[in-house]
């Protein structure tokens, strides 16, 4: 009697098992997979820039999902005295698996800045929301030094005339 009701306690257990997981795989093909890939071209999370010259980047924003995101508003969050501007900084649809880009121009203040400051870049649909974090690093102008070595070199050169032929002669 054991051995006639334990295949029927199986096929129970199997048809049960059978059926929670058609149910499961059902629940998840119907939700939508909703991912949106950003990156910096050339792909890095460090952009180089020189104080008080304005620099141009492109931003990527991929849609890696399965169904097409609506309505993507672009903004950019910098530091005080900054001045960023995105082009465009709004995005109708982006089909799954395409591109778009977006011109990201970055303008650091002359003075005031560390050698390493933050970008916050944000897309935000219907959707979702996705942030990019992206180190800048800032070079100095160098017209400074270019300065000193003129001044330098100016200084040098009224020495050096004025040893050879500026001395008045010692009797």
């Amino acid at each position: 009697m054991f051995a006639k009701r334990m295949p029927a306690r199986w096929l129970c257990v199997l048809l049960t098992l059978a059926l929670l997981l058609a149910l499961g795989s059902a629940s998840l093909a119907q939700e939508p997979i909703r991912h949106l890939g950003m990156r910096i071209v050339p792909y890095t999370h460090e952009i180089e820039t020189t104080a008080g010259v304005e620099s141009q980047v492109t931003l990527e924003l991929e849609n890696l999902g399965s169904q097409d995101l609506t309505a993507v508003s672009l903004s950019a969050q910098a530091p005080m005295g900054w001045a960023v501007t995105l082009d465009p900084t709004h995005i109708e649809s982006i089909a799954p698996g395409s591109v778009r880009s977006v011109a990201v121009t970055i303008r650091p203040p002359r003075d005031g800045s560390g050698p390493h400051e933050y970008l916050m870049l944000t897309a935000e649909s219907n959707q979702l929301q996705r942030s990019l974090r992206v180190e800048v690093d800032i070079r100095r102008p160098r017209l400074l030094w270019i300065g000193l070595a003129v001044l330098l070199g100016v200084l040098a050169a009224g020495g050096l005339i004025y040893w050879r032929w500026g001395r008045p002669e010692q009797a």
